[in-house]
């Protein structure tokens, strides 16, 4: 973040953002400079001015169709309105739209255009523009439109901040030298990856790890104690540095919105919201909370440096199908448990609940029976996970959750195989240093297999048929190389006849109810959002919570909203045949089996 508290006071850090383009990039002045302000926060508008010098003789401007991070696509062009052109000149020049989302200009000659428009910025999540009289969040995805063929060009941004906000705007693009509303980015790659912060804000203490400033600023942090949460973050992102060893950037901002849910990670930043002000309020609260920090900050590492080659160059217009985002989403969240972990930030007992939870989430739906984690990964362009139908729901799964357990399987098999001398750690670092500083390239899914397999020192088709195929998961086999034993047991438990789903703004709905199952018969049906649980804020964790500590025929209580109507719904709990997946630690581990556990939570 540029932080700019007064005149006499100003402390700017370099910019060095790892760009898919930047090998064509060219010195000289910027092809294009954006001025954007926002003249009435309060009715949820930007202002965009864009001059674009030489654009020769028909300018093609383009809006951006998603947004790295959200694999799914975002219809940012509906927020656009009010467009008009004119040449340098002062005439006006005319234009026409062919497609939603592209805007045709011939340019009679002139040698500089500016575009004018408006952004539409009304509703606030983690990826999109929004503002109001007390906040704004500038999404670049949805504000800004971009030349087809120039992406690699150096861009500039003037932001008109409103004058009654005091604080500074928080980014991780740099401030032009000498000016202190203007920013840079070396080509679109870094222009889009950065999104700026507004308003009412508040920025807690710098923590610094090797000289390189972290910042945490948020608009609505609440209730906390800030000396521990600054403490505890740096933990997890030192914790994070370890893995790789290095540091890419010379700056780092988490940028909290205090709305909503989710994350989504940037080159050197992050957005998050957090559904309560209190974010850390229970200890369920604060280990989903900080597991996201965690989760967001470790893909700057892996996502946008350790990347699969399909994701970049990007095509910002549509689809950038990869088979590989199992492991781009699914072993960073393996990277984020084990970050707090290593931080010393939850204990081992935590963990092993946390991992019980993903399994029995993925098991016990029935998609684990039809589509493998390349399918899954493929699919999430057209079946995105916040607009599944039931049919889609029941034949998909998350490569969130598998993801992350193959991600510790890997590890764990790595870890036998070598008798501890090497770890998943170790072909994270390999992919770091060969594909993104030496290559400057992504990886394919046989690279990444290669490499796993080249640290293991042999074949790894079982574990890689996790990744491939519907096979069931053996995973009493692997846990037990880490000294750990899995409850594969099946025995009668509790059940809702619910599943759910996350919206974007972070709620809790119900993607599907079984016909006259406990749910249907209390009431609820497909759509309800779910707003507490037995009094607790709802998630998956809660949820499995709740199914592991009751029992058949016990009643949970569900406040729930339909429309725009609160209501209240006592589920009496059925009973199915299941297993619990409880993780526990073997009770005579052999030398090696120590060895791999120990190591494994301090990141030997």
């Amino acid at each position: 973040m540029n932080f700019y508290k007064s005149k006499k006071a100003r402390f700017v850090v370099s910019l060095l953002l790892f760009s898919l383009g930047n090998a064509r990039a060219q010195p000289g002045e910027s092809g294009m400079h954006y001025r954007v302000w926002i003249p009435e926060p309060a009715k949820h508008y930007y202002l965009v001015e864009l001059t674009y010098n030489n654009p020769g003789d028909t300018a093609l401007l383009k809006m951006c169709a998603w947004n790295p991070g959200g694999y799914f696509l975002i219809d940012f062009a509906a927020n656009l309105d009010s467009f008009s052109v004119t040449g340098v000149s002062g005439k006006s020049l005319n234009w026409t739209r062919p497609v939603k989302n592209n805007w045709i200009i011939p340019t009679n000659g002139e040698s500089k255009i500016i575009v004018r428009y408006r952004i539409n910025a009304t509703r606030p999540a983690i990826e999109l523009p929004y503002v109001d009289e007390n906040w704004g969040l500038i999404g670049p995805t949805g504000t800004y439109l971009y030349a087809d063929k120039e992406t690699y060009k150096p861009v500039t941004v003037t932001v008109e901040n409103n004058p009654s906000w005091s604080e500074p705007v928080a980014t991780g693009l740099d401030l032009v030298p000498g000016k202190t509303d203007t920013y840079r980015a070396e080509n679109f790659d870094v222009l889009f990856d950065c999104p700026m912060l507004m308003g009412k804000l508040e920025t807690l203490s710098t923590f610094f790890i090797d000289k390189i400033p972290h910042y945490f600023t948020g608009y609505e942090i609440g209730k906390l104690d800030r000396p521990m949460f600054v403490n505890d973050l740096k933990k997890m992102t030192a914790a994070g540095i370890k893995v790789i060893g290095d540091i890419p950037y010379q700056h780092y901002t988490f940028l909290s919105i205090g709305y909503g849910g989710g994350g989504i990670e940037h080159v050197n930043s992050t957005v998050v919201g957090f559904r309560t002000k209190d974010f850390l309020s229970t200890k369920e609260a604060r280990f989903r909370n900080y597991k996201l920090l965690a989760h967001e900050y470790f893909h700057h590492y892996n996502v946008k440096r350790i990347r699969p080659v399909e994701l970049g160059p990007f095509d910002y217009s549509g689809p950038n199908y990869t088979k590989l985002l199992w492991f781009s989403e699914g072993v960073t969240d393996y990277y984020a448990h084990l970050m707090l972990l290593r931080g010393g930030l939850v204990n081992l007992a935590e963990i092993n609940r946390s991992f019980q939870y993903i399994i029995r989430n993925y098991e016990n739906k029935p998609g684990h029976k039809f589509q493998s984690l390349t399918e899954s990964s493929l699919a999430t362009w057209d079946n995105s996970p916040f607009s599944k139908t039931k049919t889609q729901a029941d034949r998909s799964i998350s490569y969130y959750e598998k993801g992350c357990i193959v991600g510790m399987i890997i590890d764990f098999d790595i870890r036998h195989r070598t008798k501890n001398k090497y770890s998943l750690d170790d072909v994270m670092r390999f992919l770091y240093k060969k594909y993104y500083q030496e290559l400057k390239r992504g990886f394919t899914d046989a690279e990444l297999q290669a490499a796993c397999e080249s640290f293991a020192g042999g074949r790894m088709d079982e574990v890689f048929s996790y990744v491939n195929s519907t096979a069931p998961v053996n995973y009493p086999k692997y846990f037990a190389y880490a000294g750990m034993e899995v409850d594969t047991a099946v025995s009668n438990e509790a059940y809702t006849g619910f599943t759910t789903g996350i919206q974007m703004r972070g709620w809790m709905t119900l993607n599907s109810v079984e016909e006259n199952g406990p749910a249907w018969n209390a009431g609820l049906r497909v759509g309800d959002i779910i707003l507490s649980l037995d009094d607790r804020e709802p998630n998956i964790e809660v949820i499995n919570d709740i199914l592991l500590t009751k029992k058949p025929g016990e009643v949970l209580k569900c406040k729930t909203k339909r429309g725009d109507t609160e209501g209240s719904a006592d589920i009496q709990l059925g009973s199915r045949r299941g297993k619990k997946f409880g993780i526990s630690l073997i009770k005579n581990p052999d030398r090696l089996q120590k060895e791999i556990l120990n190591s494994w939570k301090r990141a030997d």
